[in-house]
């Protein structure tokens, strides 16, 4: 009887070891992170400066996740799916082709997967936009990043910051009319947000608007 006894534990005692050396397998499968396509365009007056520049997906931690370069004003990636910032840099044998000119700094999201990068004279005009997003309960909304989609260009750019303590955040854009829209990655939770709403614009003589975020049914 004691043998036994001794037998089953030494037994239990093996089986649990094995089932440890498997959990701690460092060649284990491990979960593939989703991977997402992200399109890169280019808005430029000047037709032949796209052939000389590269641009880059910056991660958040600052590190550039992929680099390429433009084929009919038109860049694409495939990488996990999270924020990068869209940085366009002349490649190495034009560092003056972005002289006099600037890019427009952009955004893309798991949510929002293509931007628009503009490249234009330095100097030109802008006009400073201005959105207060509130809460379903009149509170200001904290943290969210906004879209303004129209302008002369017909694009839509988001912001590079995100809404302050009391729900505001301003872009500097060339003069025209932008529909706000906030993408659903920012979307609080619990709330949606009317994207056609067509009170939510701003234009060139009413810099200024509030929005406000709807209780999700």
């Amino acid at each position: 009887m004691k043998f036994l006894k001794k037998f089953a534990a030494a037994l239990l005692l093996v089986c649990a070891l094995a089932l440890f050396a498997a959990c701690a397998d460092p060649g284990a499968e491990q979960p593939t992170p989703k991977t997402v396509d992200y399109t890169v365009n280019i808005v430029c007056e000047d037709a032949g400066i796209p052939d000389g520049l590269q641009v880059q997906m910056v991660a958040a931690d600052g590190t550039v996740a992929a680099t390429g370069t433009f084929t009919q004003n038109t860049a694409h990636f495939s990488l996990p799916a999270a924020i990068y910032t869209v940085r366009v840099t002349p490649l190495p044998d034009f560092e003056d082709i972005l002289d006099g000119y600037v890019c427009s700094t952009e955004t893309v999201t798991a949510a929002v997967t293509t931007a628009t990068v503009t490249v234009s004279p330095e100097g030109e005009e802008t006009i400073v936009y201005t959105v207060t997003v509130l809460m379903p309960d009149g509170t200001p909304a904290q943290g969210i990043k906004v879209q303004l989609c129209g302008g002369p260009s017909d694009v839509c750019v988001l912001s590079d910051e995100a809404t302050d303590a009391q729900g505001k955040v301003s872009m500097s854009l060339a003069p025209g009319t932008y529909d706000v829209h906030v993408v659903e990655t920012f979307w609080p939770e619990g709330c949606s947000f009317d994207n056609e709403n067509p009170l939510f614009r701003v234009t060139e003589e009413a810099r200024e608007v509030t929005v406000s975020f709807l209780t999700a049914n």
